[in-house]
């Protein structure tokens, strides 16, 4: 049975500023549990930080390394599946399964490194 999805406090506090934001972040639960189901894999390990419009979490069942990003809806949403379509892996993870109705993905893992405002950078 998979975990259930785990929403850190960061993405609550970015997605709280709207009424859709809020209303996402209420059903994001079941949603992960529901397409998971669908893709038969089940959530492996704590999402992972940073990011203010997605979930992202570690899978396993989908045949190798994988992940599943579930994003808020938005403008851009609409686009990011097809883009990883046209690339696919060149240069960007690869598009397994998608749900574009529920603004899901499951892509090919890639371990994030440093988050850019752990790095040091100047603001």
């Amino acid at each position: 049975m998979s975990r259930p999805a785990v929403v850190h406090a960061y993405l609550r506090k970015a997605r709280e500023t709207s009424i859709e934001g809020l209303a996402w972040l209420d059903r994001l639960p079941d949603l992960i549990a529901d397409v998971c189901l669908d893709l038969g894999v089940e959530i492996d390990g704590e999402p992972y930080e940073g990011g203010v419009c997605g979930w992202v979490a570690p899978v396993r069942g989908s045949g190798g390394d994988t992940v599943i990003r579930a994003s808020s809806p938005h403008a851009e949403v609409a686009t990011g599946a097809a883009a990883l379509r046209w690339w696919d892996g060149a240069g960007a993870v690869r598009l397994l399964a998608e749900d574009s109705e529920a603004c899901v993905m499951l892509l090919e893992r890639c371990e994030p490194g440093t988050l850019l405002r752990d790095a040091g950078l100047p603001n």
